[in-house]
């Protein structure tokens, strides 16, 4: 994502106990995935959040009323926020995107070992994008690989 966190940021800060803190941004992603989970599983894929901008990015299918439920979920449990949200558009859910890497990873063994293709990994883009696959025929197979499996496949790499 450009202009987005790479990565989780920081986790906590430790309390005065010694303990560590969760972070604000921490209990907001809880309180987001909760939402997503038994309400929006077909739109949600994920959250990462950046302490020091203070942000929350919710990785998202676009439509419906899912963002406005977020704001309103996350008003209710912590009305003292000031967190920031950001929206961010996925390629489908985290459920869809962990579906196919799971058919790509199965039909490496038989469908296409069958046609001289190796796959030697599929991997969930982390930024909502779909998958990477990885194969040593690559640059011969791409076409047939985002064929086969549709727009999710964000990248067909050549490795090796």
């Amino acid at each position: 994502m450009p202009g987005s966190p790479s990565g989780s940021g920081s986790a906590s800060a430790s309390a005065p106990s010694g303990r560590p803190q969760v972070s604000e941004l921490v209990r907001l992603a809880k309180v987001v995935g909760e939402l997503a989970a038994t309400e929006y599983p077909d739109q949600y894929f994920g959250a990462c959040r950046d302490e020091a901008t203070h942000t929350l990015y919710v990785m998202r299918v676009p439509g419906g009323d899912f963002d406005q439920a977020v704001r309103t979920r996350v008003t209710e449990r912590l009305p003292a926020s000031n967190a920031r949200l950001v929206f961010w558009e996925a390629a489908g859910s985290r459920a869809a995107v962990d579906e196919l890497r799971a058919r790509i990873t199965a039909d490496a063994a038989g469908y296409w070992k069958d046609r001289g293709i190796e796959i030697s990994q599929v991997t969930v883009c982390l930024d909502g994008a779909g998958v990477r696959v990885d194969s040593p025929q690559a640059r011969r197979a791409r076409a047939e690989i985002v064929a086969r499996y549709g727009r999710l496949v964000a990248e067909v790499v050549q490795v090796g």
